[in-house]
């Protein structure tokens, strides 16, 4: 319950009374965008970065036979493609492997990093193993369960010492608080989320005291069938001032 006071108090501070953040859409409740419609459990298919009127294709989205994601193909700032990645699946439907292959050397491209994922007995994600050329984005991620809820994840750099770890705290089944340890067990960041009707429309990450520690904020706007369409994200650590640089998203589905 505090949860959705304090994140009623955020739209109110954030939008005003009848403010429209989204220019020329029309925002119902925050965070619904009335004057854009997809079907109902439509597929994402474009992803593009907003500035301003510009609207820069960054990500497109293609799948398998299943409807899964098989291939995510990278347009960062450029109209040529920069990287993509492919995804494969076990036999059970699950994630298996992600490979990322950078820009195209002649007609070769370049494996520059690769995510296995491994399931425990349960079939529940057990570990994420991360390879890459360059050797400082070489770790692992364990994961740990309560309740078939994600409770601890711990990251390594080499098999023996975790670097830090991650506890997590839900409401019922809903995620709202990550709390961020280093390897000696003290503590460093929290991201925060909250929710309206069942959609996560705002999370924020903070060291210690929110109000004076903002490192990142993001907002999700969603069409009237739940589609994920914009997101607009606020970052401290990306500025070399006391204001935070704002980038905006939006998502396309087909």
């Amino acid at each position: 319950m505090i949860h959705r006071l304090l994140f009623i108090s955020f739209l109110f501070l954030l939008f005003g009374c009848g403010s429209n953040i989204i220019e020329n859409d029309f925002i119902v409740d925050g965070y619904r965008v009335q004057s854009i419609l997809y079907a109902k459990n439509s597929v994402l298919k474009y992803v593009y970065k907003v500035n301003g009127n510009d609207k820069e294709l960054w990500d497109e989205y293609e799948y398998n036979i299943d409807g899964k994601v098989s291939r995510i193909n990278h347009y960062p700032s450029s109209e040529e493609l920069k990287a993509y990645s492919i995804y494969m699946y076990n036999e059970q439907g699950q994630i298996d492997k992600v490979d990322t292959y950078q820009q195209y050397t002649g007609d070769s491209p370049i494996l520059t990093h690769s995510v296995g994922y491994s399931y425990n007995s349960e079939s529940v994600l057990a570990k994420e193993e991360h390879t890459s050329v360059t050797p400082e984005l070489c770790f692992s991620i364990t994961f740990s369960y309560d309740n078939n809820k994600i409770n601890k994840k711990e990251f390594y750099f080499n098999e023996d010492q975790t670097t830090s770890f991650v506890v997590f705290d839900y409401d019922d089944d809903k995620l709202i608080k990550e709390k961020s340890y280093d390897m000696d067990g003290n503590y460093f960041q929290t991201i925060e989320y909250s929710y309206a009707q069942n959609l996560l429309v705002y999370f924020v990450t903070y060291k210690e005291d929110p109000k004076q520690g903002l490192l990142r904020d993001e907002t999700r706007y969603y069409d009237m069938n739940d589609n994920l369409i914009r997101v607009v994200q606020k970052d401290a650590l990306l500025s070399s001032s006391s204001i935070p640089i704002t980038m905006t998203w939006d998502y396309e589905y087909k």
